[in-house]
């Protein structure tokens, strides 16, 4: 069987929705990943894969020349603080033994060299 919606979430809900698994004592479940060789099956007990959540930051600081910082609140400074701070989170609060990850895989910000930006954009990957 093929779950739809697996990227965004949802589509186990589809699935039992749908009777296919009716009857089923046990299941398993397959992802693609580049860790195998083709044909290589790996099994394990417990959980092997987890689910992510999107996200989004809006850092609004306050825009300037990039001769003048100290008139300013750079957003891309800000952000690259909170992107370490995201970081630290995984490291300092949550239990090694429970794997977890946070990526910043997107930043938008600047229009030009010599500008401070107020506004920054950060995304999941």
């Amino acid at each position: 069987m093929f779950q739809p919606a697996e990227e965004r979430g949802g589509g186990a809900r589809t699935v039992i929705a749908s009777g296919a698994l009716e009857g089923v004592s046990a299941i398993f479940g397959g992802h693609v990943t580049q860790h195998y060789r083709v044909g290589e099956i790996m099994v394990a007990e417990g959980v092997i894969t987890v689910q992510s959540d999107r996200f989004a930051i809006h850092v609004r600081g306050k825009g300037g020349h990039g001769a003048r910082p100290h008139e300013a609140t750079d957003a891309v400074v800000v952000s690259a603080i909170l992107i370490t701070a995201l970081q630290t989170l995984v490291s300092r609060e949550i239990d090694p033994v429970h794997p977890s990850v946070v990526t910043v895989g997107k930043i938008e910000a600047g229009t030009a060299a010599n500008v401070i930006d107020e506004n920054a954009r950060l995304e999941d990957s």
